[in-house]
């Protein structure tokens, strides 16, 4: 009863942490670290923590407590079996256990490779958003047993929070993307109009025949369009009499 009563609180701490997240200015990075910093508060009887991230068919590790969980990652990576893997390619079941690497038949291979790093058990949490898979939590521990069916409860819980926190960390990381590529498009319009500028008034060019020699300089010297709009507003400034 008292663990269940602990266990209970520290998900409560873990729920308020995480939420705290969601509305925080934080990097997709910085998301995974906290995460992985809260999750091995949560379950503490865990000697480890990470996240695995989805990159294609490959599995990284987005964050960790150590290398350890890096090299965990690698070998699902090079043997193609394990609870992240399945989490990921299987997240219905929301949650995949090994209680003891030495008697695990479903990832032999995997289980062996990874018992000779001295990890005996682990746990792995899918994290999705509406459907879609953004990697697996993981948690592992040196003994054999280290988790049991309060720690899955606990977990898949914990692991819908922490979904929802990266999410919305990765669509703040794309939104700022966007902002700095129309910020960049519009300092790069303003550049090549100074330039055009320069060039119809000092040559008597059109407009389209001013961009037309800024895109042969360009190719001609391998150079980006703006850069060599750039150098010509430096070289030629604009003087009175010249077009703004």
């Amino acid at each position: 009863m008292a663990r269940s009563r602990d266990s209970l609180e520290q998900l409560g701490q873990a729920v308020s942490r995480l939420s705290l997240l969601v509305v925080a200015d934080e990097t997709p990075e910085t998301t995974l670290v906290r995460i992985v910093a809260v999750l091995l508060q949560t379950i503490d009887h865990a000697d480890g923590a990470g996240v695995s991230v989805v990159k294609g068919r490959v599995i990284e590790t987005g964050a960790g407590t150590s290398d350890l969980q890096r090299r965990i990652d690698e070998l699902q990576t090079e043997t193609g079996q394990g609870p992240c893997f399945e989490a990921i390619r299987e997240p219905e079941a929301r949650v995949y256990r090994i209680d003891d690497m030495s008697s695990e038949e479903r990832w032999p291979v995997f289980c062996q490779r990874v018992s000779a790093l001295g990890v005996q058990s682990k746990i792995a949490f899918v994290l999705d958003v509406d459907g879609k898979v953004l990697g697996a939590l993981n948690l592992y521990a040196s003994r054999p047993g280290a988790f049991d069916s309060a720690d899955e409860t606990i977990g898949c819980v914990f692991a819908d929070h922490a979904a929802v926190a990266l999410a919305n960390a990765q669509a703040h990381a794309t939104n700022r993307l966007e902002v700095e590529k129309l910020e960049e498009a519009l300092r790069s319009r303003d550049v090549i109009g100074r330039a055009k500028g320069i060039l119809m008034e000092r040559e008597g060019l059109t407009d389209d025949q001013a961009f037309a020699r800024l895109r042969d300089i360009s190719q001609h010297l391998n150079m980006k369009l703006r850069d060599v709009a750039a150098d010509m507003a430096v070289a030629l400034p604009i003087v009175d009499g010249d077009a703004p």
